[in-house]
């Protein structure tokens, strides 16, 4: 899940992101939507390849499945990749599956 405060009024957000994808969609279904709240969602797998994040945010509660690629790609890998270099990791090697390290 991700959570994502508002920082300011709807109105005043030009950029179009997925939190604010959301919190129209809460505005629109009578829900209160106000600056410094947070927004909750998460992004959903689409058939439509070209479909923007945004387009995939979906409510908490709404049964459909992750996109588990783009958690990887977006959250996960990018928040580890400083430490995998630490150690020497190659994140292609990591993404790819080609290299495997072992205990011994």
């Amino acid at each position: 899940m991700i959570k994502t405060q508002l920082k300011k009024s709807l109105s005043d957000y030009k950029a179009v992101t997925p939190h604010v994808t959301i919190a129209r969609k809460m505005l629109a279904k009578g829900m209160p939507v106000n600056a410094g709240m947070l927004v909750k969602y998460y992004i959903a797998e689409s058939s439509d390849k070209k479909a923007l994040t945004r387009d995939r945010a979906v409510f908490p509660d709404e049964n459909k499945n992750y996109d588990i690629d783009y958690y990887l790609s977006k959250q996960i890998l990018p928040a580890v990749e400083n430490i995998f270099q630490v150690f020497g990791l190659d994140m292609s090697d990591i993404i790819k599956g080609t290299k495997q390290k072992t205990l011994f």
